[in-house]
């Protein structure tokens, strides 16, 4: 089911993004030897705002190997999930969590944001699991060794899926 979801993500993403990824692919052409870099760089970019990575990772997909991209991916969504990470620790200090966290309702306060299980299984829900569990990951203050390997874990998932998706599709289509 989660295949099948993030496939159709990838489909409309793709298309609803086209003429942006037209203009990523010419900026990642001119950049020459250092496009890995600049991919790396547009991911962390892309963890700030609402815009979802798997369309970059699928043209990476097409234009290099599956493993390179799916390398590359990995690591621009793990700099995408600190951006986040570290936005959701100001969110948390902004809003003053650490002392209105007993106070939520139903026991959130104790939900174990902190517990792998959660860290990993979150970031599998489509659209909103990455950011929502980075977010609350910032704002929980979640250790950081541990979000990291968890997120490094899905990550590598994530992106082997639409790396070598994307590179059989097109491989597919020619």
């Amino acid at each position: 089911l989660i295949v099948i979801v993030t496939l159709a993500t990838l489909f409309v993403a793709a298309r609803f993004f086209s003429t942006e990824i037209n203009r990523v692919k010419t900026v990642l052409h001119d950049a020459g030897p250092y496009a890995f870099i600049v991919a790396i760089v547009i991911y962390g970019i892309l963890g700030a705002t609402v815009v979802p990575s798997e369309p970059l990772t699928a043209l990476l997909g097409g234009l290099y190997s599956p493993w390179q991209a799916m390398l590359v991916a990995m690591l621009g969504n793990t700099l995408a999930a600190l951006v986040e990470y570290f936005l959701g620790g100001q969110i948390g200090n902004i809003a003053n969590f650490e002392k209105q966290r007993a106070r939520l309702p139903f026991n959130l306060g104790k939900f174990p944001v902190d517990s792998p299980i959660f860290l990993i299984f979150g970031r599998m829900i489509p659209a909103v699991g990455p950011k929502l569990i980075s977010l609350m990951s910032g704002i929980y203050k979640v250790k950081i060794e541990r979000y990291i390997w968890t997120t490094l874990v899905t990550n590598l998932l994530g992106a082997a899926i639409i790396a070598y998706g994307a590179a059989g599709l097109i491989r597919l289509l020619q």
